[in-house]
């Protein structure tokens, strides 16, 4: 179980409950069990204090991999966006091109001579 609670700190919200249920209705034999251990049965000041410490780095980490995550995406948005901008610029101009060359063919027609 210790060892458990040592990979998953959120194990102890369940455990610490029933630890201090059982410790208010045997209290002689959870006495005698801190007093074997030199500590708080069964989980010691040190042991919850080591496992907060480890599930705030466990968070950091996550969130700076989160927030570091946001900013590639944010990029990348940014990136389509202007991709999506100069497409856009792309195709309007293309469209005008064309236009004018079509209006220069029939323009050519119209001079054309007679045959």
């Amino acid at each position: 179980m210790l060892e458990r609670a040592r990979e998953d700190p959120r194990l102890l919200l369940t455990w610490e409950p029933l630890a201090k249920m059982l410790r208010a209705r045997f209290p002689a034999e959870f006495a005698a069990l801190d007093q074997a251990g030199g500590s708080t049965f069964p989980f010691s000041k040190e042991f919850l204090a080591d496992a907060h410490s480890r599930w705030t780095a466990d968070w950091l980490v996550w969130e700076k991999l989160h927030v570091e995550r946001g900013k590639v995406d944010a990029a990348e948005q940014e990136r389509l966006a202007l991709y999506q901008q100069r497409y856009q610029e792309y195709v309007r101009v293309s469209k005008g091109l064309q236009a004018i060359m079509n209006e220069g063919a029939r323009s050519s027609a119209d001079r054309a001579p007679a045959s």
